[in-house]
Parts: C-alpha cells; structure tokens; sequence
C-alpha cells in the first residue's frame, strides 16, 4: 500500500475511532507527500464497504514543469505471486447515467495489495473517467467481472479537480 493510502487510510480510521458523525469513507481526502526528488499530491476515497480504494495523484519532479498524472484501484486484496494475472482487465466506472469502459487496467502490486493500474493517460476513456468522478453529483460505482464497488462523491469535485489542475 503506497503512503499516500496509508495515510489516507490512517485518517479514516482515526476519526472511526475519534467518534466522527459521518463513515470513515462519506467523502474523498486529499493530500501531498514530499519525496526526495518530487511531491505527490493525491485524492482517495474508500468504498461503502472500506475494502477497495480509488486513488487519483500526481507525481511532480522539480525539473518537469507537468506532473505524471495515475488512477488506481485497490482493490483489497492480497497479491498472490503464483498466480497468472491476465495483463489487462476490463473495468466499468459509473456515475449516474454515464458508463466508461476502462478496457486497460493492468493488475499489479503495491505492497502485498493486487492493484489495478488505469494510468494509460493518453487514451481518451481515462480522462472521461476522471472528468465523471470529478463531476459526479450520485454514488460512483465500479464494475469488475461480477464485482461492484460503490465510492461516494462527496469532495470528488474539489479534491479530484485539484489534482487535475496540477497535473
């Protein structure tokens, strides 16, 4: 899990613990972390369940004037390195009456966490996706095989049009 999730992860948590009116998972959270070379600024959010999470950042490295721009999903579970992970899987997003198919999502790793990596900024269909997240005013879903998650919108248009804007 990248520290970005765990941190995000850790403030949900505490104000689980902190007695908060709303779940840990009612909005999207962002944040920055600096590293050595570069920052990355992120927005998450966990679904109704808290077992899967949707990460959109960037990277931003003090000699490029953009940033590199990701999308994750995490997924919740445990990465299993015998197994035979096809190299793309098919992926829905959902925001009300509006369907993206995210064809490309490569199944990777993150700590010992499957992810799936829907970063392939030059197509088209990803930036539709995070323009829907970023305007969505309903429940955001994600469809996987016979697997739905649904993500609340709350903050989405703050949070994740920040960090298009950056990037």
């Amino acid at each position: 899990m990248n520290l970005a999730l765990q941190s995000a992860k850790a403030l949900a948590l505490s104000s689980l613990l902190a007695g908060s009116a709303l779940p840990a998972w009612a909005a999207w959270e962002s944040g920055s972390v600096k590293h050595e070379n570069a920052r990355q600024d992120y927005a998450v959010v966990f679904d109704t369940e808290f077992i899967t999470a949707i990460e959109v950042g960037c990277y931003i490295e003090p000699e490029n004037i953009f940033g590199e721009l990701y999308l994750i999903l995490f997924t919740g579970e445990e990465y299993d390195d015998q197994a035979d992970y096809p190299e793309t899987v098919p992926l829905t997003l959902r925001t009300g009456s509006v369907a993206i198919e995210l064809t490309h999502a490569r199944p990777t790793v993150q700590g010992n966490e499957l992810t799936l990596d829907i970063s392939e900024l030059e197509d088209e269909w990803v930036w539709d996706a995070l323009e829907a997240i970023e305007d969505a005013t309903g429940p955001i879903e994600l469809l996987l095989d016979t697997i739905k998650s649904t993500f609340p919108h709350e903050n989405a248009a703050e949070t994740v049009g920040a960090i298009l804007d950056l990037c």
